[in-house]
């Protein structure tokens, strides 16, 4: 009987029938567990054999059988992982999907996916955010959170500078609802920047500034090594490693991730046209990845050129911010939303935020999260010498964005995608 020592709670609470507990009856074959800062839900896949036996049972049955459980979706999972450091994940998920992948007289294999219980929440009419809102868009986040999902998780925020008047609506779901507020934030602490990302993890829900997460120092210290041991000064080793470098020249120039931008507004009260033009230069002075901004077709001079044009019409008189009649009277004759500052940054951003990317595997660490900024050490290629230098290019801080921990009977493992936007 195969035994997962990194797994100590693994149970399932039927719709149909009794409960049951997949620890220590070698009925799954795997399990993993994902988070992304591109997903508002912490997603799970397992694997199970089943053969019809039951150890508290005399007689074989099937999970389909009546008085047993009958795998199906929307059932709740119960589960506790820990890593062999010592770090512990609780957390119930549930079923989203069951896959009958093979099935014979003798047994079957299921492969089953697990979302949280607020995905599916979601759907419910009465979580729509129907109503409108005005105030500081973390808060608005955090109503929409509470009040309409009524979720049960943490909710960690950073503050936002901004405030903005928007209407829900009937059909909106509310973590989409979040997740469309995200570019259109300006962090209080940091009033020249813009850009948020909605995400959950196994802490919770996560609304937060990209140059913020930025600007964090690393949680983890990591080397790609070729000796059995981790060197002196690093807290993991890299066992496996894939680079993968997103900067294509087109992309670039429609996203103007690395060029300049220009701005075209028109303003219907006051009848006004401006044209402005913004550098991405400015997105690259101080919390970046690393110290240099990449440079692109130098010989073409591209980074001093505009590669994109944005128009917008702002919407002055249109849901104008404040409490009451009077207070929006006052506020009639001044946009709601400032398109100067948060427009064409937050869409930079999130383009700059994937050009360099790079796949590394390592040992089981089940407290690292998306959001969570780690130095990485990677050695420079060489056939020559036998002591490799440290990569100046390759080496450098990474924001963490996709985090899966796969267990099986012998090993426990985490993979990492890890992004930056600037090379050292």
């Amino acid at each position: 009987m195969t035994d997962f020592k990194n797994v100590s709670k693994f149970k399932i609470t039927g719709n149909y029938g009794k409960d049951i507990s997949l620890v220590g009856k070698g009925s799954f074959t795997f399990l993993i567990l994902q988070q992304s800062l591109l997903d508002d839900s912490v997603r799970g896949s397992f694997r199970v054999a089943d053969t019809g036996y039951r150890a508290d049972k005399k007689e074989s049955k099937s999970l389909e059988e009546s008085d047993d459980l009958n795998i199906t979706t929307g059932e709740k999972v119960e589960l506790v992982i820990s890593d062999n450091k010592g770090n512990k994940i609780d957390i119930n998920l549930a079923i989203e999907d069951v896959d009958y992948s093979s099935s014979s007289t003798m047994a079957e294999m299921l492969n089953v996916s697990l979302c949280s219980d607020d995905f599916i929440k979601m759907q419910f009419n009465k979580s729509a955010p129907y109503k409108h809102f005005d105030g500081k868009i973390h808060e608005i986040v955090k109503k929409v959170l509470t009040d309409h999902l009524k979720t049960e998780q943490d909710i960690n925020v950073d503050p936002t500078l901004n405030t903005l008047p928007i209407n829900g609506s009937i059909t909106d779901n509310p973590l989409d609802f979040c997740t469309a507020l995200a570019p259109k934030c300006i962090p209080q602490s940091l009033p020249k920047s813009s850009g948020y990302l909605f995400y959950n993890t196994t802490e919770g829900y996560n609304f937060k500034s990209i140059d913020l997460l930025f600007k964090q120092k690393p949680k983890r210290k990591m080397t790609y090594t070729e000796s059995t041991g981790l060197p002196s000064g690093f807290t993991n080793k890299i066992l496996k490693v894939s680079f993968q470098n997103n900067m294509n020249i087109t992309n670039i120039l429609k996203t103007s991730s690395l060029t300049k931008a220009d701005l075209e507004t028109f303003d219907p009260y006051t009848n006004e046209k401006t044209y402005t033009t913004r550098d991405s230069k400015d997105d690259y002075k101080e919390g970046n990845a690393a110290d240099e901004k990449p440079k692109i077709a130098a010989h073409l001079k591209v980074e001093d050129e505009s590669t994109t044009i944005i128009n917008q019409i702002y919407n002055t008189g249109v849901l104008p911010t404040g409490s009451n009649t009077q207070k929006q009277l006052e506020n009639a004759k001044e946009p709601s939303f400032d398109l100067e500052s948060i427009v064409r940054q937050s869409l930079a951003r999130y383009n700059q935020l994937f050009l360099y990317k790079a796949a590394i595997l390592i040992h089981g660490d089940f407290d690292i999260r998306p959001g969570d900024m780690i130095e990485c050490v990677f050695p420079e290629i060489s056939s020559k010498d036998i002591i490799k230098n440290k990569s100046k290019k390759k080496s450098g801080k990474y924001l963490v964005c996709d985090v899966a921990h796969y267990i099986n009977a012998e090993h426990c493992y985490t993979r990492l995608n890890i992004v930056r936007d600037s090379i050292s």
